[in-house]
């Protein structure tokens, strides 16, 4: 979904077949391109808690996953948008 040159996805996690043939990193890379071609300038690609910063935290590789695409992190508490 994109408004303007901002965007937003969304989407599930990954089956273990989908882990297994790297489907999200197929996934984001078609995304990347797709919203490159439309002009969009900024992606939200979703988020994990501010938590997982730590290695400790079960949800520490994808912390480091999104922190791989060099954006700045932003904290955030909720997401409200109005869909017509």
């Amino acid at each position: 979904m994109h408004a303007g040159t901002k965007g937003v996805t969304v989407r599930s996690g990954c089956t273990p077949e989908g882990y297994e043939s790297y489907a999200m990193y197929l996934l984001q890379t078609e995304l990347l391109k797709r919203v490159k071609e439309r002009g969009i300038v900024t992606l939200n690609i979703g988020g994990v808690p501010a938590a997982a910063e730590k290695p400790e935290h079960p949800q520490h590789g994808l912390y480091e996953f999104k922190q791989g695409f060099g954006g700045p992190p932003a904290i955030r508490t909720a997401a409200v948008m109005r869909i017509l």
